[in-house]
């Protein structure tokens, strides 16, 4: 398919054999994840033509293990497919309380750069349409820079250990600058 839109099961294992009908066989990626946000990610990237869209946990922009070698298989490539992460409150999803994240893939056209974007506040109040009013142009255009949104290069993604969490990025982002001395 050209673009790919997808919801996968959140925090699944995917050992069992029901799983089995959904993985391509073509050999693209050469590792078999067996957590369903790394699952997803690697097959569904095996799909898509143009673009990938997916809404996951934020578990795997920064966990160890096959999330992290699944991440530095993405950052690393020399095509860097990943064009922005936008972490979202947690409730957003109706009946759980998991924190997630929107990642876009752009399988056309590779950058060295991903757009990190974190609607996540303290503000409890907010609204998730008024942070995304709020936030558009950092979102759907990859456009200026806050403390809530900025793009990162791969090679400091790389060295913060291939995390793709935005807060953290953006926090040491924060903390860097806080600290500077002029």
């Amino acid at each position: 398919a050209d673009f790919v839109l997808a919801a996968p099961p959140i925090n699944i294992s995917v050992r069992s054999g029901e799983w089995s009908q959904w993985q391509l066989s073509d050999g693209k990626r050469n590792e078999i994840y067996d957590r369903s946000e790394a699952w997803a990610v690697s097959e569904l990237l095996n799909r898509a033509e143009k673009k990938l869209v997916v809404l996951t946990s934020h578990n795997w922009l920064f966990s160890t293990g096959q999330e992290r070698r699944l991440r530095e298989q993405l950052i690393g490539d020399s095509q860097c497919q990943i064009e922005s992460v936008t972490t979202l409150p947690a409730g957003v999803l109706s009946s759980t309380n998991v924190q997630t994240a929107i990642t876009t893939f752009n399988l056309v056209q590779s950058k060295n750069k991903i757009r990190m974007t974190t609607l996540v506040t303290e503000d409890r109040s907010a609204s998730l349409d008024d942070l995304l009013i709020a936030n558009r142009n950092n979102i759907l255009f990859n456009e200026g820079e806050s403390k809530q949104s900025r793009d990162f290069s791969v090679e400091e993604i790389l060295e913060a250990e291939s995390v793709l969490l935005p807060q953290r990025l953006l926090r040491k982002t924060t903390l860097s600058s806080a600290n500077y001395i002029s």
